[in-house]
């Protein structure tokens, strides 16, 4: 059980971004513990992670700022992650509407 999930989430952030910046060659490389760590086109925090085998396709992205999660599984191979994508963003974008 998390006490605090607003404490929680902070704490997420900053250890995927702690884990963002590691590379010896001072680049970001987006990804970090196996999350990947990116804004969306209105600068909103995207932590997620994406994957796939034979007869499946995934993906779980997360905005700490709003406390909105969206996990998707398909029973495709290689299947287009985009209506993942495109829930998170129809969820942040109602949110900021009604703020």
């Amino acid at each position: 059980m998390i006490p605090n999930r607003s404490a929680y989430s902070r704490y997420l952030i900053l250890l995927a971004a702690w884990l963002w910046v590691l590379p010896s060659w001072g680049q970001k490389p987006g990804y970090g513990i196996g999350w990947s760590v990116s804004t969306d086109a209105k600068g909103r925090l995207l932590l997620g992670h994406t994957g796939g085998s034979v007869g499946g396709t995934s993906i779980f992205q997360m905005n700490p700022e709003h406390n909105v999660v969206v996990a998707l599984t398909i029973n495709q191979s290689s299947a287009s992650l985009a209506i993942g994508r495109s829930l998170m963003q129809y969820f942040l974008d109602a949110l900021e509407e009604g703020e």
